[in-house]
């Protein structure tokens, strides 16, 4: 059994609940060299998650024009998810879904994408340099918890 954030309620397995949200934004400039230059002008968004069955990392790649002007509140979106208990992935899927209009459609994809990484227990993003060099190129950063 594992306890909750606040460490008063045991939270059984059963059940999904998010503990924490971290994400990282990169500017993908074509002046710079870089794995990602089929994207050029483009912003690649990372997302941590923690939940009760695991963590991960998914990602998403925003063109210029879907740039929000805060990143901050383009992350609030997440916090009505953070420290619900869910009976199981569908029943967060499905209030994900119930929260979604057409702009969320990128933050849902982080969300979907995160729970499949975490069902199949692939948690890892790669080796722990290649997370220090995201973390040092990160032009944004939002932390949910």
């Amino acid at each position: 059994m594992i306890m909750s954030a606040k460490g008063r309620e045991p939270v059984p397995e059963s059940l999904t609940c998010i503990h924490r949200i971290e994400l990282y934004i990169l500017h993908l400039n074509p002046s710079q060299p870089n794995s990602y230059r089929v994207y050029e002008d483009h912003y690649h968004v990372l997302m941590y998650m923690k939940t009760n069955n695991g963590s991960t990392w998914s990602e998403v790649f925003l063109n210029e024009a879907n740039r929000p002007a805060d990143w901050v509140y383009w992350a609030s979106w997440y916090e009505k998810f953070l420290h619900r208990k869910y009976v199981g992935e569908a029943e967060l899927q499905a209030d994900v879904l119930a929260s979604m209009t057409l702009p969320h459609l990128p933050k849902a994809q982080l969300i979907y994408d995160a729970l499949h990484l975490i069902k199949d227990r692939k948690t890892s993003f790669g080796p722990p340099e290649e997370v220090s060099k995201i973390v040092h190129e990160a032009e944004a950063y939002v932390c949910l918890f």
